[in-house]
């Protein structure tokens, strides 16, 4: 998590060319994706210099073709592409990509997003070294994943107590895409306290938990 949020904290002309940022977590790849957008892709210039691609059987094709076009009245074009098939095994396409890695230019900025495990002897995974940065993340554990619970009450104006963070722990491990969505909650239903503690978290979660059971979840 340290390493996206360093290359969040960078300038945009310290930023490398291509980055593969490769997770078994999809909430954190979502994340990073709008984070990345807010930070560095002006609105003004989304319409004719970012593009967005999801997996498809033209995903080599549509990237290479993206990635080529010069940005309109901008000094950078930027590609979000995201894939789960692309760089965790081999595909009949993937010369296609290395070839545009090969070939890279210099007026894109290209951020694919893995769902998956990363094969690091492929081709693709090689050349995509060469020109930029290869980041693999799992969901925080332990002491990262306390930080990040009081994190995102702290982003809703709230303190959690430690023990209320590990009851959450117990109940969701690190999901963090569960952890988010309970947290939301909480904040809400105790929208007039700033401290949130554990007989605020239980009454919430416990009765959601008897709801999910009626229904046989």
């Amino acid at each position: 998590m340290k390493r996206l949020d360093n290359i969040l904290g960078l300038a945009l002309e310290k930023l490398k060319p291509l980055y593969i940022v490769a997770s078994e977590d999809r909430y954190i790849l979502s994340e990073f994706k709008d984070k990345f957008v807010e930070n560095y892709v002006d609105e003004n210039i989304r319409d004719f210099n970012y593009t967005y691609l999801e997996d498809s059987e033209d995903f080599p094709v549509l990237l290479k073709n993206r990635a080529n076009t010069p940005p309109v009245m901008s000094g950078k074009r930027f590609i979000l592409a995201r894939t789960s098939g692309y760089f965790t095994e081999k595909q009949e396409k993937d010369e296609l990509i290395v070839s545009l890695f090969k070939n890279y230019p210099g007026t894109t900025i290209t951020v694919i997003l893995v769902d998956g495990k990363l094969k690091n002897t492929l081709k693709t995974v090689k050349a995509a070294a060469e020109i930029g940065e290869i980041i693999e993340i799992s969901a925080p554990r332990f002491a990262e994943l306390d930080k990040w619970i009081a994190a995102e009450f702290q982003k809703r104006g709230k303190k959690i107590d430690q023990m209320s963070v590990k009851f959450l722990e117990e109940m969701f491990s690190n999901n963090l895409q569960r952890l988010e969505s309970e947290i939301e909650k909480i904040s809400i239903y105790n929208y007039d306290k700033d401290i949130i503690d554990i007989n605020s978290i239980i009454s919430i979660v416990s009765r959601d938990r008897l709801y999910e059971d009626s229904l046989g979840f």
